[in-house]
């Protein structure tokens, strides 16, 4: 704050004598660089004491006169208001020096406020259903991803049980690809069996020690086939046990559908074992025969390879018929994969992938982005489509603005310009943004070109279908003399500014002009070089009025 009994009364003196000679721009303006309302003063430098050409008019004479009196400390103290240095204090008073300032020129033009067409979204439902919950209220601001509205599908619900039968049969199909998987490693390991023992039996052929071996051999093998089939009838028995078991329970709901699916496919697996020890029993019994007559005809030694290559020859075939069935069960363990995924695909493309876990049919509308809700047309226990509009989310954060520019200025418009947006709600309010599009044709009626604005509406105060007030800021410069709008009060219907004096603070009329952002222009009534008050003016207009009672009295 400014020190009034330490101001240099001369050069404030002639600092005012010389603005009043050179006088003041009137030119509608914005942001001013060269006036300070802080507690300190800012000189102007001398390019803002020069403008260009003829910017500068003359003041008024009498009023230059009345000013330079002021400045000469010549006016009637007596009206001066004179304050403590803590009342002044107390009362926030700042003062600041009034200046030349270069401005960019502004373009006013009415507009309305929009939304922006990006952030504006009506939330529908993906599948047609019964809506269940409303969890949010008119006016209240959401975040992306919130919840809004829960509803039940029966798409949906037939979808998920879609979902889970195909994952049922995939599960069987593992199942199967597991057990022919098993069946292919015993088939190669009984082939590796019989390929050593029929190498042996060559090998000792070329010795010429047969004698009662094939026959011992032939019964040896018939004894472990009809063993192996013994064991495979009882492994089927106990098989068929568990899947009838099974069956009832899966009837009583016990078990699952994959454990029943389970105890099927063993029972098959032990069908096929016994019947292929049951063709290797027979087999064993004819080769025990034929070996038998072999021994009472006296055919030995080669006579003796037949059944360890006939062994080895049906193991082959069971390698072969296994590796078929596995390659079978993994081509239909990929095809209820695929199916499985299909149905995945589905029902996250019916319900967005906002499906309720464990809760089949059920699917939650969540807020595609931040905002707030502008309308609600969910009712609970309401059918609704995919077409119906549930709730409307606006985020307001930021508006267009659209500004209508005459057809003569349409020339000093271009994107990225500068905007300053007032309305008549919020009086004294200034929202910042820029142009943002520039409508490419002018309306046949009104002759205006649409220009659209994205002004800033962090504090949530611009609505809407709002009027407003747009100042586009152009590329020209200017001189001007312009002051805080704060400095201004209104007193008897006029414009007044508080000018500090070494006799204390007098009141005095001003012509103002348009006001731009924060600053008002001046047109007569103070000069550069004059100190005001910045801040604390209402304070002191009424101290004054508090004087005028008591003069009256």
């Amino acid at each position: 704050m400014i020190n009034l009994s330490t101001i240099k009364w001369p050069a404030l003196v002639l600092t005012a004598f010389i603005a009043g000679v050179v006088g003041t721009a009137v030119i509608v303006k914005h942001h001013p660089e060269g006036v300070s309302d802080t507690h300190g003063t800012q000189e102007s430098g001398k390019s803002d004491l020069q403008p260009d050409g003829d910017a500068q008019p003359k003041p008024d004479a009498d009023s230059g006169d009345k000013d330079k009196s002021d400045a000469d400390g010549n006016g009637d103290s007596a009206k001066s208001l004179q304050l403590s240095p803590m009342a002044i204090k107390n009362g926030g008073i700042v003062v600041g020096t009034v200046a030349y300032s270069t401005s960019s020129s502004a373009l006013i033009a009415p507009g309305t406020v929009q939304t922006r067409p990006e952030e504006v979204a009506a939330v529908t439902p993906p599948a047609a259903g019964k809506i269940t919950r409303i969890l949010v209220h008119l006016g209240q601001d959401v975040r992306a991803g919130q919840p809004l509205v829960t509803l039940n599908s029966f798409d949906i619900s037939q979808a998920q049980n879609a979902v889970d039968q195909a994952q049922t049969s995939a599960n069987h199909a593992r199942a199967l690809s597991d057990s022919a998987n098993v069946h292919v490693l015993q088939a190669r390991g009984t082939l590796n069996s019989a390929e050593l023992v029929l190498h042996r039996q060559m090998m000792l052929a070329k010795t010429g020690v047969y004698a009662d071996a094939p026959l011992q051999a032939a019964e040896i093998s018939q004894n472990e086939a009809h063993a192996a089939l013994l064991a495979a009838d009882a492994e089927l028995q106990s098989q068929s046990k568990i899947y009838r078991r099974d069956k009832r329970l899966l009837a009583a709901g016990v078990v699952s559908q994959a454990e029943y699916d389970q105890a099927q496919a063993d029972m098959t697996q032990s069908q096929i074992s016994k019947e292929q020890a049951a063709s290797r029993d027979s087999l064993m019994q004819s080769t025990y025969l034929r070996e038998k007559s072999i021994r009472a005809e006296g055919l030995l030694n080669l006579q003796a390879l037949q059944p360890a290559q006939a062994e080895v020859q049906a193991d082959r075939t069971e390698v072969q018929s296994a590796v078929a069935e596995l390659q079978a069960a993994r081509d239909s363990q990929v095809g209820a994969n695929s199916a499985v995924t299909a149905a995945k695909e589905n029902l996250a493309a019916l319900a967005g992938g906002e499906v309720t876990p464990n809760q089949p049919g059920q699917l939650t509308l969540t807020a595609p982005l931040g905002g707030t809700i502008s309308a609600i047309s969910a009712t609970l226990g309401k059918d609704v489509e995919r077409s119906n509009s549930l709730v409307v989310i606006n985020n307001l954060h930021s508006v267009s603005v659209i500004a209508n520019i005459a057809e003569q200025s349409i020339a000093r418009v271009r994107n990225g310009l500068p905007v300053d947006v007032t309305v008549s709600s919020f009086p004294g309010r200034h929202f910042s943004g820029r142009v943002e599009s520039i409508a490419t044709g002018l309306d046949e009626k009104t002759r205006t070109l649409e220009v659209r604005c994205i002004v800033d509406n962090s504090a949530g105060l611009l609505r809407p279908d709002m009027f407003a007030q747009v100042a586009l800021f152009t590329d020209g410069r200017s001189i001007e003399v312009t002051v805080p709008t704060s400095a201004l009060v209104s007193d008897s219907g006029k414009e007044n500014v508080f000018v500090a004096t070494r006799h204390g603070f007098d009141q005095r009329t001003v012509a103002a002009g348009r006001t731009i952002g924060e600053r008002t222009q001046i047109l007569q009534g103070v000069l550069p070089g004059e100190h005001i008050v910045t801040q604390g003016a209402l304070v002191l207009l009424s101290e004054s009025k508090k004087g005028d009672l008591k003069d009256t009295d």
